[in-house]
């Protein structure tokens, strides 16, 4: 065991972006030392957890799609709910479900059967888009072109509507809102801004309401987008990762996070011992000459340290309360993800204590790989 918890901890520091297809699991992992990940339309998958660089897949996703990384082109159906975060993301084919998308440019030419909500810096929704559920998207440029079939409420320093909204929509803190001539609105339009809407000739609103408001320092509400861009991006990271971590290396994960949960107040004084010790020895190596090497490999193995247990923190968090929840059953699955990604978010917001709540977790995940690591040395000797 000792031997696989090593090798463990060394190849998922890297597994987001390294991921090798697993058959045997409902769920399938992609990635590609290259940086560019390719499903082709011949593959058949139910579950796909994919991230790089560039990811392009043009498979036919049974069940859910996650995908995280700079480029991303997601050309297949996907019968239930699509993740994707990138600083491109592209998206065509048809979602069966709701489909979420954070990025610095979010294209949609896609038929989505339930709600589309869509964070990014410029966001398009191509005329071929059908979105058969409510809109939800904020960010710096929107443009609309193609049929909402349900609600729509936006916030964008600029908003272009030249398609279909069938029921109502809503847009704040706009500055320029332009209505072109192929625009049809079904329900209700209210907007707030300093500027009254650009309504061309040929439009079809069903009624307008103005809500005028004072010129307001729009960048301060880019900022707030682009910080809600990077959280929700976080959040996906951390439950592909955490999804990651559990289906590639189940038995070693199961072990550890048994373990570490088991021990849960000794492993939290290891990893704080391991928190302060190795940095103040790493200082007494750089001080002597000869050490100057030992100290680089020890301040190296404790950066890797440090990374690991943050990862893997995640991983006890979902899991700790999963087991309260299920009094005291321990289960390792997406539904483990989910928790453990949405308790990261949502700590991550609350101040003194969520962050005392984190930082404690990730001693403890520390905590048990340092006697993972004493173990495996003891065992060589």
């Amino acid at each position: 065991m000792g031997k696989k918890i090593c090798a463990f901890v060394m190849l998922s520091l890297v597994s987001l972006f390294l991921i090798a297809p697993v058959t045997s699991f409902a769920a399938s992992f992609r990635g590609s030392e290259e940086g560019t990940t390719t499903i082709s339309a011949n593959e058949n998958v139910r579950n796909l957890y994919v991230a790089g660089n560039t990811v392009n897949s043009d498979a036919n996703v049974g069940g859910d799609l996650a995908a995280a990384g700079t480029n991303l082109n997601l050309n297949g159906s996907v019968e239930q709910s699509l993740f994707a975060a990138g600083s491109n993301v592209n998206i065509r084919g048809t979602i069966g479900n709701s489909a979420r998308m954070a990025g610095g440019t979010v294209n949609v030419d896609a038929m989505v059967n339930q709600d589309l909500l869509a964070v990014g810096g410029t966001i398009d929704i191509f005329s071929n888009s059908n979105v058969s559920g409510d809109l939800l998207a904020a960010g710096g440029n929107i443009t609309i072109n193609g049929v909402i079939d349900g609600n729509a409420w936006l916030v964008g320093e600029n908003v272009t509507i030249n398609g279909k909204i069938n029921g109502n929509i809503t847009v704040r803190n706009v500055n320029n809102l332009k209505i072109g001539s192929d625009a049809v609105i079904g329900g209700k339009l209210t907007y707030y801004s300093p500027n009254e809407a650009e309504i061309a000739s040929g439009a079809q609103i069903g009624s307008a309401d103005y809500k005028k408001v004072e010129n307001r320092n729009y960048s301060k509400f880019n900022f707030a987008g682009m910080f809600g861009l990077a959280s929700f991006f976080a959040m996906l990271i951390t439950f592909i990762t955490i999804l990651v971590l559990i289906y590639l290396f189940p038995k070693s994960i199961r072990k550890y996070t048994e373990d570490g949960l088991a021990n849960i107040w000794a492993n939290l004084g290891w990893g704080f011992v391991a928190l302060v010790v190795a940095p103040v020895s790493v200082i007494i190596l750089f001080m002597t000459f000869v050490g100057v090497y030992l100290g680089l490999i020890m301040l190296g193995i404790y950066l890797l340290l440090i990374g690991m247990a943050k990862l893997l923190s995640f991983v006890l968090i979902g899991a700790q309360l999963l087991k309260w929840l299920k009094k005291g059953k321990l289960r390792l699955d997406w539904l483990t993800a989910i928790v453990g990604a949405l308790a990261v978010f949502i700590l991550g917001f609350i101040p003194i204590l969520g962050w005392i709540i984190l930082f404690g977790f990730m001693l403890v995940a520390m905590g048990q790989l340092v006697q993972y690591s004493g173990k495996f040395i003891a065992n060589q000797r």
